[in-house]
């Protein structure tokens, strides 16, 4: 972008030569990391780092930017990498690093920014929260990055509501599945055939990461091993 910080670009799909780009300008934060949400002709997102220097939450609107809230890093966590879910009147997110055990938090606003509330954090075995939230009956879901040679990424699920409960449902083995757990957790089916999928970015067998399904139990099992070739 024109300041080197990043930009948030719109393009009309069925004319894509059709497009426009806004590129971040000082103290509104620099790369943004994770997708947009749209709520009332606003779309939400967070950017890794600026502000303060640990990440913003802010709001693009027809008439410019939105800022909405600038992470200190403790105690309310710094580096927001996964996009935002709207959920019972709230945008939930994740801040990857910072909090109180420099492990990252689990936060929620509202559309103002003003009602910022850090509900989580994380301490080992889980680890640098690097993706968003997916929710299921009054839970939120997500996973971990973990730490290389320390701990391994977790999945995990939090109640939504207080006191905010969190509990770890699966530790990955980096050498047998895979570790980096960095995109949000996709939900499949309803009711009782419910499951989870989501991938590792790195390890496993071949070190080239996996693709995995859980079951909200926490019942994990790898339905694909990427290989190291030009197919993945």
């Amino acid at each position: 972008g024109l300041y080197g910080q990043g930009i948030v670009y719109d393009f009309n799909i069925n004319n894509p030569s059709n497009y426009s780009v806004r590129s971040f300008g000082p103290g509104e934060g620099s790369c943004p990391a994770a997708s947009l949400h749209r709520t009332g002709g606003i779309r939400y997102g967070s950017t890794e780092f600026g502000g303060s220097g640990n990440g913003t939450l802010f709001g693009i609107s027809p008439n410019g930017f939105v800022p909405l809230y600038s992470f200190a890093g403790n105690p309310d966590g710094r580096g927001p990498l996964g996009e935002l879910l709207p959920h019972g009147g709230y945008f939930w997110g994740t801040a990857s690093e910072g909090g109180a055990s420099n492990a990252g938090t689990i936060f929620r606003t509202d559309t103002t920014g003003n009602n910022y509330t850090q509900v989580y954090t994380f301490s080992l075995p889980d680890h640098f929260p690097a993706a968003g939230l997916t929710p299921k009956n009054g839970y939120l879901y997500g996973v971990t990055d973990g730490v290389t040679g320390v701990s391994g990424s977790t999945a995990f699920k939090m109640l939504a509501s207080p006191p905010y409960t969190e509990t770890t449902l699966y530790q990955f083995d980096p050498a047998l599945e895979g570790f980096w757990a960095r995109s949000r957790l996709v939900k499949v089916g309803t009711g009782a055939a419910t499951v989870f999928y989501g991938t590792l970015y790195g390890g496993g067998p071949t070190s080239s990461g996996s693709i995995f399904k859980m079951t909200p139990g926490g019942n994990v099992s790898i339905v694909h091993i990427f290989q190291n070739n030009p197919h993945g």
